[in-house]
């Protein structure tokens, strides 16, 4: 009889022990769990953050684009503005030229 209830001890102490090994492994079965959760969270985070990075540089570079095309239209009008200035300043100069041989044409005819 001692003998059935030393066994009966030893094996309600190692079912224990088992169950204390079982309970720190679930436990660590947890963390880890808990640890695998954060680390597929921190990638799903880190991908959406990329993509939300890549929408705004694609965004970006196409406003560049756009004002690049501005700016060359602008440089344009003002090359074609500054042409036209010159011809008109060339204009001017004629139409003096003329004014000052028209009023010396007066001045003589005048004084015939």
């Amino acid at each position: 009889m001692d003998s059935i209830n030393h066994d009966f001890v030893t094996i309600i102490s190692e079912n224990l022990h088992i169950n204390n090994i079982s309970y720190h492994f679930n436990g660590y079965d947890n963390l880890l769990q808990e640890v695998l959760y954060s680390k597929k969270q921190y990638e799903l985070d880190r991908d959406q953050n990329a993509y939300e990075v890549a929408k705004e540089y694609s965004r970006l570079t196409q406003e560049r684009r756009l004002i690049e095309m501005e700016i060359a239209k602008l440089s344009e009008e003002r090359e074609k503005i500054d042409r036209d200035k010159k011809n008109n300043d060339k204009i001017i100069g004629t139409l003096s030229q003329r004014g000052i041989l028209l009023d010396e044409k007066k001045e003589e005819f005048l004084t015939e």
